[in-house]
């Protein structure tokens, strides 16, 4: 096992003080996509979707915000997306929507959508309804994806509705991304007397001028879509250099031109958790997707944040790595337990083009 356990100790303690409450990774919950209103006389962009990691393509009919302030989305293509299966009842004028043995249906013009799981059948009541435009049926996405049990969250910043639904569940991803910001660098960050926070761009002159690569993006700092922001950034940076990345333990090769990158990273980040904290009688594995990866205060694109949830289990409860790695990890050994998890965060950047883990901690350390 590598010796490193009680070091990441050390920085989980240091960065540990550095968390700043005032800006909180507050989710963006199931409703923040109404907050991307605007008045029924007022018009705005029509706001960008992605499913995962992925953007979505619309070759006719666009997402728009209706009258009542809700994101309304042809249901087809995101449906693909997400691997759902869609079908028209034409008699009833239903979108009847699918996935993982739940079904949803949704009839144009009525503000009541049927919702049937595990058997049992329920309604639900918006405060819209859908709508056939440009030939597409468009759907109220915030109450369809609440009953498929499918995470929505909202980027104000590049204005781009993010539904995800990969490894986390819904209720995983609204818990992870609530825990408040740990930062590389706290100094990069300060609060003036009035308690706001705001980026110390001081702490950035070399020699009297910025350095550039690591320049603070503010948006990351929006309390209420600051994760979503730092998110979207990291799906949305791609340098043109193609230069070459190299995974440390998967020997994996891409360039950081790749539209995969920032799945490729995570890849990498779940296998170096896997090595770091896995020891003499204690396995580990760490469960996450990328709903849960954001770009700290490094504004580079070669930091990454994976937040998931570290799962520990003792094969040997004599050998002495068992109560070392949970004593480090801040979790408390337990005669005659087997199996240990925690809200965890791995942090991996790329160095000499080589992605490395930077570091980890325990998200509880963080409410």
């Amino acid at each position: 096992m590598k010796k490193r356990i009680s070091i990441l100790l050390a920085a989980v303690l240091v960065i540990s003080t550095v968390c700043i409450t005032g800006a909180s990774a507050t989710i963006a919950n199931q409703a923040a996509v109404k907050a991307a209103t605007v008045s029924t006389a007022t018009k705005t962009a029509a706001p960008s979707v992605r499913v995962n990691d992925r953007l979505v393509s619309f070759p006719d009919a666009q997402p728009y915000i209706d009258g009542n302030s809700r994101t309304m989305i042809p249901v087809l293509f995101v449906s693909k997306a997400l691997g759902a299966d869609v079908s028209w009842d034409n008699n009833t004028k239903t979108a009847m929507i699918s996935l993982d043995g739940t079904t949803v249906k949704v009839p144009v013009g009525s503000k009541t959508i049927t919702v049937r799981k595990g058997g049992n059948t329920s309604t639900m009541t918006m405060d819209t309804q859908a709508v056939v435009t440009a030939g597409r049926t468009c759907i109220p996405i915030e109450f369809v994806a609440e009953a498929l049990d499918t995470y929505v969250g909202y980027s104000n910043y590049y204005n781009t509705v993010e539904i995800c639904r990969e490894t986390l569940t819904k209720d995983e991803i609204t818990r992870l991304r609530g825990y408040n910001y740990c930062l590389y660098g706290g100094s990069r960050y300060v609060t003036d007397k009035s308690g706001k926070l705001y980026a110390n761009t001081d702490a950035l002159l070399i020699g009297g001028k910025m350095f550039a690569p690591y320049a603070v993006n503010n948006s990351f700092l929006n309390s209420k879509y600051g994760y979503d922001n730092a998110r979207e950034f990291l799906l949305r940076y791609k340098y043109s250099s193609g230069s070459p990345v190299t995974g440390s333990l998967t020997g994996i090769k891409w360039k950081d031109s790749d539209q995969n990158q920032a799945r490729l990273y995570m890849n990498e980040a779940v296998s170096l958790a896997k090595k770091e904290w896995s020891g003499n009688g204690i396995t580990t594995s760490f469960r996450t997707d990328t709903s849960c990866l954001y770009q700290d205060d490094y504004y580079d694109g070669f930091h990454y944040s994976f937040r998931g949830i570290l799962n520990l289990h003792v094969t040997n409860a004599a050998a002495a790595d068992v109560k070392a790695v949970l004593k480090d990890l801040g979790i408390s050994y337990q005669e005659g337990q087997s199996d240990y998890s925690a809200d965890f965060e791995v942090k991996v950047s790329c160095s000499s083009s080589t992605v490395v883990i930077a570091g980890g901690y325990l998200l509880s350390k963080n409410k």
